[in-house]
């Protein structure tokens, strides 16, 4: 099982206006193309505990730390 997670919108509450578009650019560009962005931004993919994790780093390379979570959660079987 894995805690896997999904959505962003928690993410970018407290997050500077310039700091809105570079964050999201390094986001898609990690996950692949803006396609993915919103499929894991809508749940429709789920995010492993390493790209969480990749996330999570990214936010506080910019200063973000404090109270980071995403959108939901769901625990599911890890098929990899």
């Amino acid at each position: 099982m894995i805690h896997a997670a999904w959505g962003f919108k928690s993410l970018f509450e407290d997050v500077k206006h310039a700091d809105y578009t570079p964050l999201r650019d390094a986001i898609k560009e990690y996950l692949g193309s803006h396609t993915s962005y919103y499929r894991y931004h809508r749940g429709e993919k789920l995010l492993t505990p390493e790209q969480q994790q990749w996330i999570l780093d990214l936010f506080a390379q910019y200063g973000y730390t404090d109270e980071l979570h995403f959108d939901g959660y769901r625990n599911v079987i890890d098929f990899s």
